[in-house]
């Protein structure tokens, strides 16, 4: 399975993560424990309240069978920068 993931949305991240966490057959806890975190934060990264950093972000998807890659996108163009 492929995924694009966006971290600028959480809610996005986080399902897509509660998808291929269901799919690889571990729980929240478990994946908790071999990243070092709390089964209650990664509910919340699953739910949209918070959204892991980039380190974390990696461990999470390496343990679940997936990488992280990450392609710059131009923004749109605007009068403020």
């Amino acid at each position: 399975m492929s995924a694009l993931l966006s971290l600028d949305d959480p809610e996005d991240f986080g399902e897509t993560l509660r998808l291929v966490r269901r799919l690889a057959g571990v729980t929240q806890r478990e994946v908790g424990e071999v990243i070092g975190v709390g089964p209650s934060r990664i509910g919340r990264y699953e739910t949209g309240v918070n959204i892991p950093n980039l380190v974390t972000a990696m461990k999470l998807l390496k343990y679940l069978g997936y990488r992280l890659a990450i392609e710059p996108i131009p923004m749109q163009e605007s009068s403020e920068r």
